[in-house]
Order: structure tokens, then C-alpha cells, then sequence
């Protein structure tokens, strides 16, 4: 892949992790989980000087992927990204994904997650999220991202999307080594 800095966007349970875990193998980028650094057990809480300090911390190294949507400083990382991945798979789907991803990992420390924030219950605040995400969320991300920032994208609706971009990154990156 010709890309250096590659941003993942899409609704919680779309696959955002499982891809840049993916990729960066394949590319050998490091991954920025944005849940690590900015997750907090209410949004309301989240503190956008710190968000937007640390996102132009973040956004320096020649090459990263970074996958999370936080709206308040996607200004930021699309200024340095050259291409964009935004997942639009079916609300069902990504309820369903998060569910599961729930439930592998109640009461556990996530990776991607804060040092100590624990889901112990997959909460209705959450789920109307993922339930609003295209409704609300999707047209303003999609505008910014794809619409207003004109850099090239992919846009997945499927599992079958995702293999192919998969194996094309895996062929160009056989190719260049």
C-alpha cells in the first residue's frame, strides 16, 4: 500500500480494531486505538483541549493507523492522513459485533481501552449509539472524511470488502518488499 497514515472510521462494532490490527500486520504500522487514549465512562467528561493536544501529539510519526471516530478532533488527523478506510456495515451487524466483543471481554481489561475501564454490562447508552450512528453520527463523519477532506477512501459494506482490501494491501505490500 502507497499510504503511510491510514484512518479507520466507523460505528462501534463495525470492525475499526480488527482491521487496524490486520493491516498494521501487514504493513508493519503501529496502531493508535483512540479508545485508549480518549475513553471515558461518560462523554460528557471528555475534556476536547486534552482530546485535541494529544491528537496533535498523536498524528506526528510518518506512519500510523489510527482507528476511531471522536469527532472533535478528526480535524486533526485527517490534516496528516492520506487515506481513509470507512466502514458502513449494516446497524445489525455492528449491535450484533459489539455484543460479542462485549461479552469475550466482560469484566476484563481491554488492550485498546483506558488502564482500568472495565465493562462489567453492555449498557442501553451504548447501545442507542450504535442504534443512532447512521442516523446522527454517520452523515457528519461521512462529510468531513469523505466529502469536505477529498483524500482517497475505501468505503466496506461487507465481510467481502474487506478481503479484497485486504488482499490487494497484502499483494502491494509483497510487491514492495
Amino acid at each position: 500500500m502507497q499510504y503511510k497514515r491510514i484512518l479507520i472510521l466507523g460505528s462501534p462494532g463495525s470492525g475499526k480494531t480488527t482491521l487496524a490490527i490486520t493491516l498494521s500486520k501487514i504493513l508493519n504500522y503501529p496502531i493508535i486505538h483512540l479508545d485508549y487514549y480518549f475513553r471515558v465512562a461518560s462523554r460528557k467528561n471528555m475534556d476536547v483541549n486534552y482530546v485535541r493536544e494529544k491528537m496533535l501529539e498523536l498524528v506526528k510519526p510518518e506512519t500510523w493507523i489510527i482507528e476511531g471516530n471522536y469527532l472533535k478532533s478528526l480535524d486533526i488527523r485527517l490534516k496528516r492522513a492520506d487515506y481513509i478506510i470507512f466502514l458502513d456495515l449494516p446497524t445489525k451487524k455492528c449491535l450484533k459485533q459489539a455484543y460479542q466483543r462485549f461479552i469475550q471481554t466482560k469484566g476484563k481489561q481491554r488492550f485498546d481501552a483506558p488502564k482500568g475501564m472495565i465493562d462489567y454490562r453492555f449498557d442501553n447508552a451504548f447501545k442507542k449509539y450504535i442504534l443512532d450512528f447512521k442516523r446522527i453520527y454517520q452523515p457528519r463523519l461521512f462529510f468531513e472524511a469523505i466529502l469536505k477532506s477529498q483524500k482517497p477512501y475505501t468505503i466496506i459494506k461487507n465481510r467481502q470488502d474487506i478481503k479484497q482490501l485486504l488482499t490487494k494491501t497484502k499483494e502491494e505490500n509483497d510487491v514492495k518488499n
